[in-house]
């Protein structure tokens, strides 16, 4: 199983655990709405899920194919994630996580 459920140029839906979390779900939002390619960012804290929409024209696909390792490398913590057991050791990545992401849609 992955975080990203379902991609298309333009569209990215993630869906986790950990998106159920409102700090982190929040977070994670906020920051992707600072980018100048999202047009927008649906969360939803009900069934933990994350719609980014962005400009795909002007996003290099190889750039976003090189996030594989990242997510992959965050992918087992997210989905088993327990608030109590595991917020405060993924607040701490979740910034470099999330710059890497920026970085992909720039």
């Amino acid at each position: 199983m992955s975080i990203v459920s379902s991609y298309y140029p333009g569209r990215i839906r993630l869906r986790a655990q950990i998106l159920r979390d409102e700090v982190i779900g929040k977070t994670v939002s906020d920051a992707l709405e600072e980018s100048d390619v999202v047009s927008n960012v649906s969360w939803n804290i009900t069934t933990g899920s994350l719609l980014i929409e962005y400009d795909h024209s002007r996003v290099d696909v190889a750039k976003l194919q090189a996030l594989v390792p990242e997510v992959k490398r965050l992918q087992n913590k997210v989905l088993f994630y327990n608030s109590k057991r595991d917020r405060e050791a993924l607040m701490k990545e979740l910034p470099y996580f999330v710059g890497k992401v920026k970085e992909a849609l720039s």
